[in-house]
């Protein structure tokens, strides 16, 4: 069985991760995978980027651009991300599409692949499967949702959109995917039962028939190791109690919650153990850390993953924030790592977080749960049961060889349907 992963990037985004991290499990039970990216920026044997041909790049960072363009001139500015999905790059006579029996769709918008093009993917007579990162196909034309409901009704006024009206720009995206996707046959997958239960209720995926398959991770390589000896790696003071989290863009992303957060942090600074805690910015600048009111230190973007596991190992919690986030590996790294978590009650979030066995859920949108949940793990007297539990969740439940044989016995679903 050959199967071929589609995916913008193989470096930028979750769902990158998500997909490499897909491809190398079932690498591991003997599967024949591989990935076509338009952006490559890892040294990955498995990758094939359409950028190594040169006219291929020229014209996707063409598309790039238009994409842009179009983006910028019709959505508000610090939103929610959105895509148009018209316009891309007709893979289907591509060498790794022709020789592969599956293919399996990720992250493919920034003028990578319109709906026109997948439609043609999936006339090929070969089964296809998309699994979604977040809830763009199901909308108009934003990732996010952010509590908006238009989707339902089949978009327009939105939001985001600088000219809002009945007829704008998402009601017409929406129309157009409706009448596309409504024409092709593929397999939909979402890592959470949260981000499921999202999609089917949009027209557009009436007729699609939707799985469960939550994203893996290497368990060899996301260890849980001794804590002591991980902040003394990365020279913190081993009596400090680390608050870890991640973000990017810190201010522009508002899904990602982080107004709580600081909230929470400010709450946290009036209790008398607020001298014992430091916080670890995960991909954030320096100018960013400066907001921060305890003592802080900042790893900007972390590529190693081996150095990534020592960071959750240094970290005595990790904080998810997230308002709407579907099934977030920072959070399942930090798991494997043996590192509890607290998130708010929302997204994928509560179906990888166990309410006080390891971690914590918050009650949506309360800063002073948020530091509470903290203050739980942090003042654990059972810390070790919360770490121990931690990991076995994601032993139990989201390793290599578990993912794999989920997805290997959809493919053979499939496959077994087309002889």
């Amino acid at each position: 069985m050959k199967v071929l992963h589609i995916n913008y990037s193989d470096s930028v985004g979750g769902a990158a991760k998500a997909c490499l991290r897909i491809n190398e499990a079932l690498r591991v039970e003997n599967i024949e995978s591989s990935v076509l990216t338009v952006e490559a920026k890892l040294n990955n044997q498995y990758v094939t980027s359409l950028s190594q041909k040169f006219l291929l790049k020229i014209w996707a960072n063409f598309l790039f651009i238009l994409e842009a363009l179009i983006i910028k001139l019709n959505v508000k500015k610090n939103t929610v991300p959105f895509s148009t999905g018209i316009i891309g790059i007709d893979i289907s006579k591509h060498k790794k599409v022709k020789e592969a029996d599956v293919i399996h769709l990720h992250w493919i918008n920034h003028g990578f692949l319109s709906l026109k093009n997948i439609k043609k993917l999936t006339s090929l007579n070969k089964p296809v499967f998309w699994t979604f990162h977040d809830a763009w196909l199901s909308t108009g034309g934003c990732h996010v949702k952010a509590g908006c409901t238009n989707y339902l009704n089949g978009c327009g006024n939105c939001p985001v959109l600088k000219n809002q009206k009945t007829n704008d720009l998402s009601k017409k995206l929406f129309k157009n995917k409706s009448e596309i996707i409504g024409e092709s046959d593929f397999s939909v997958i979402t890592p959470s039962k949260w981000l499921s239960n999202e999609v089917k209720q949009s027209s557009i995926l009436k007729n699609k028939t939707v799985s469960v398959v939550n994203n893996p991770i290497d368990t060899n390589l996301y260890l849980n190791a001794d804590k002591s000896k991980a902040k003394q790696t990365l020279n913190i003071n081993t009596e400090k109690k680390v608050i870890l989290f991640g973000f990017i863009k810190f201010k522009t992303v508002s899904h990602k919650g982080i107004d709580y957060l600081m909230e929470a942090f400010e709450l946290l600074k009036q209790t008398a153990a607020s001298k014992d805690i430091l916080i670890m910015g995960l991909g954030l600048s320096e100018g960013d850390i400066k907001k921060l009111p305890f003592e802080s230190i900042f790893t900007g973007y972390v590529k190693d993953e081996n150095k990534l596991s020592v960071i959750y190992n240094a970290a005595d919690v990790f904080v998810a924030p997230y308002l709407e986030d579907n099934f977030p590996n920072t959070v399942l790294e930090s798991l494997s790592c043996g590192t509890p978590v607290v998130g708010f009650n929302t997204g994928g979030i509560p179906e990888m977080v166990d309410h006080k066995k390891n971690g914590y859920i918050a009650n949506y949108k309360s800063a002073e749960d948020l530091a509470n949940g903290i203050t739980f793990v942090l003042n654990n007297p059972y810390y070790k049961i919360l770490s121990d539990n931690a990991r076995k969740k994601v032993e139990d439940n989201f390793s290599y060889k578990i993912i794999a044989q989920k997805y290997i016995a959809l493919y053979n679903q499939k496959l077994n349907k087309t002889v």
